[in-house]
């Protein structure tokens, strides 16, 4: 279990193991650490922006001010490297958040963060990924594309692959 800390009272971090029936009768796996995000507002109160800033995904946002510590197992998330840290904190949204790179690194940055950075074998993957989620020959043709053009539904099935 991580122990994550934040600067900011406003925020509670729930953490629960949920456990996962496998097909096998009677064997219970740990599937994980899965943390919650609670705060007594509904909405505009930043839990969104508190989740992004978790792996750094705000360093991409134009505009963006870092401010403030983020500890994680009492290490300063400003002081890991990015890889590093991306490789320990992974989230899923409500809403598809793709980084702000294109279609095809959005997909190779994963495999590429754990060591493959071969173009032929990316490709692959990349291609894999996309036929996956019924996303191929939508794409094909804009692979350097910003993965920000996408639509909701399209960023949706890219965070998926």
């Amino acid at each position: 279990m991580h122990d994550v800390r934040t600067n900011d009272e406003r925020y509670r971090i729930v953490s629960t193991i949920p456990t996962i029936l496998s097909r096998r009768a009677g064997r219970v796996k740990r599937a994980g650490i899965q943390n919650h995000l609670l705060s007594p507002e509904l909405s505009g109160c930043g839990k969104s922006t508190l989740l992004r800033s978790l792996n750094r995904m705000n360093e991409l946002v134009d505009g963006a001010r870092i401010k403030g510590r983020i500890l994680l197992d009492g290490s300063d998330i400003y002081r890991l490297s990015v890889l590093e840290l991306r490789k320990r904190v992974g989230m899923v949204f409500q809403r598809p958040n793709a980084f702000p790179l294109s279609v095809f690194d959005n997909i190779a940055y994963g495999p590429r963060i754990h060591g493959t950075n071969n173009g032929s074998e990316l490709q692959g993957i990349v291609e894999r990924c996309l036929r996956a989620v019924h996303m191929w020959d939508e794409v094909k043709d804009k692979l350097n594309d910003s993965a920000l053009r996408l639509t909701d539904e399209q960023r949706q099935r890219l965070c998926i692959a």
